[in-house]
Protein backbone atom coordinates (compact mmCIF):
# COMPACT_ATOMS: atom_id res chain seq x y z
CA UNK A 1 0.00 0.00 0.00
CA UNK A 2 0.98 3.66 -0.95
CA UNK A 3 2.51 5.80 2.08
CA UNK A 4 0.67 9.27 1.88
CA UNK A 5 2.27 12.05 1.43
CA UNK A 6 2.29 14.52 4.48
CA UNK A 7 3.19 18.54 4.19
CA UNK A 8 3.44 20.68 6.48
CA UNK A 9 3.01 24.20 6.02
CA UNK A 10 6.05 26.17 4.51
CA UNK A 11 7.29 29.30 6.97
CA UNK A 12 7.40 31.18 3.46
CA UNK A 13 11.04 30.50 2.76
CA UNK A 14 10.46 27.46 0.56
CA UNK A 15 13.53 26.19 3.01
CA UNK A 16 13.99 22.54 4.95
CA UNK A 17 14.56 22.01 8.22
CA UNK A 18 17.77 19.57 7.54
CA UNK A 19 15.94 16.40 7.47
CA UNK A 20 14.17 16.89 4.16
CA UNK A 21 10.51 17.93 6.38
CA UNK A 22 9.15 21.46 5.95
CA UNK A 23 9.26 23.35 9.74
CA UNK A 24 6.23 23.89 11.65
CA UNK A 25 4.32 26.86 11.18
CA UNK A 26 5.51 30.17 12.83
CA UNK A 27 3.02 31.20 15.16
CA UNK A 28 4.36 34.52 16.53
CA UNK A 29 7.48 36.68 15.14
CA UNK A 30 11.01 35.39 16.31
CA UNK A 31 12.99 38.72 17.33
CA UNK A 32 16.02 37.28 16.44
CA UNK A 33 14.65 36.54 13.33
CA UNK A 34 13.26 39.96 12.80
CA UNK A 35 16.85 41.18 14.08
CA UNK A 36 18.61 39.10 11.08
CA UNK A 37 16.69 40.39 8.52
CA UNK A 38 17.23 43.78 9.56
CA UNK A 39 20.31 43.25 9.85
CA UNK A 40 20.58 41.30 6.10
CA UNK A 41 18.95 44.11 4.99
CA UNK A 42 21.18 46.94 6.52
CA UNK A 43 23.90 45.40 4.40
CA UNK A 44 21.71 45.42 1.49
CA UNK A 45 21.19 41.74 1.22
CA UNK A 46 17.40 42.69 -0.01
CA UNK A 47 16.74 38.61 -0.78
CA UNK A 48 16.09 38.32 2.99
CA UNK A 49 12.42 37.82 4.18
CA UNK A 50 10.07 36.88 6.77
CA UNK A 51 7.57 33.93 7.16
CA UNK A 52 4.23 35.15 5.14
CA UNK A 53 2.33 32.76 7.25
CA UNK A 54 1.71 35.12 10.48
CA UNK A 55 -1.29 36.36 11.69
CA UNK A 56 -1.77 39.90 13.23
CA UNK A 57 0.42 42.54 14.44
CA UNK A 58 3.25 40.04 13.67
CA UNK A 59 2.16 39.36 10.20
CA UNK A 60 1.49 42.94 9.41
CA UNK A 61 5.27 43.36 10.74
CA UNK A 62 6.64 40.77 8.27
CA UNK A 63 4.19 41.93 5.11
CA UNK A 64 5.42 44.92 5.40
CA UNK A 65 9.12 43.91 5.67
CA UNK A 66 8.99 41.58 3.00
CA UNK A 67 6.86 44.67 0.56
CA UNK A 68 10.01 46.78 1.39
CA UNK A 69 12.52 44.00 0.42
CA UNK A 70 10.91 43.15 -2.32
CA UNK A 71 10.74 46.91 -3.45
CA UNK A 72 14.47 47.60 -2.29
CA UNK A 73 15.57 44.49 -4.55
CA UNK A 74 13.75 45.92 -7.65
CA UNK A 75 15.05 48.88 -7.29
CA UNK A 76 18.56 47.77 -6.80
CA UNK A 77 18.20 45.74 -10.26
CA UNK A 78 16.25 48.44 -12.21
CA UNK A 79 19.58 51.45 -10.68
CA UNK A 80 22.35 47.79 -11.95
CA UNK A 81 20.28 48.05 -15.00
CA UNK A 82 20.56 52.22 -15.70
CA UNK A 83 24.04 52.07 -14.76
CA UNK A 84 24.78 49.00 -17.33
CA UNK A 85 22.86 51.44 -20.04
CA UNK A 86 24.76 54.13 -19.28
CA UNK A 87 27.77 52.79 -19.48
CA UNK A 88 26.88 51.41 -22.72
CA UNK A 89 25.79 54.85 -23.85
CA UNK A 90 28.70 56.40 -22.58
CA UNK A 91 30.86 54.28 -24.56
CA UNK A 92 29.32 54.86 -27.98
CA UNK A 93 29.96 58.60 -26.84
CA UNK A 94 33.15 59.20 -25.40
CA UNK A 95 35.12 59.15 -28.35
CA UNK A 96 32.92 60.91 -30.72
CA UNK A 97 32.43 64.38 -28.64
CA UNK A 98 28.56 63.54 -28.71
CA UNK A 99 29.49 64.93 -24.75
CA UNK A 100 27.76 67.65 -22.97
CA UNK A 101 29.73 70.66 -22.94
CA UNK A 102 29.61 73.27 -20.74
CA UNK A 103 28.03 76.36 -21.93
CA UNK A 104 29.90 79.65 -21.85
CA UNK A 105 28.44 82.65 -19.69
CA UNK A 106 27.64 86.01 -21.19
CA UNK A 107 30.57 88.23 -20.60
CA UNK A 108 30.67 91.58 -19.48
Amino acid sequence: MPQAETRKKSTGNGKTNGNGKMPHPVESLDQRQLLGALRSFRRGEFDARLPDDLTGTDGQIAEAFNELAQFAESLRAEVVELRQTGDAKGARTSGSGGGRRAEAGPTT
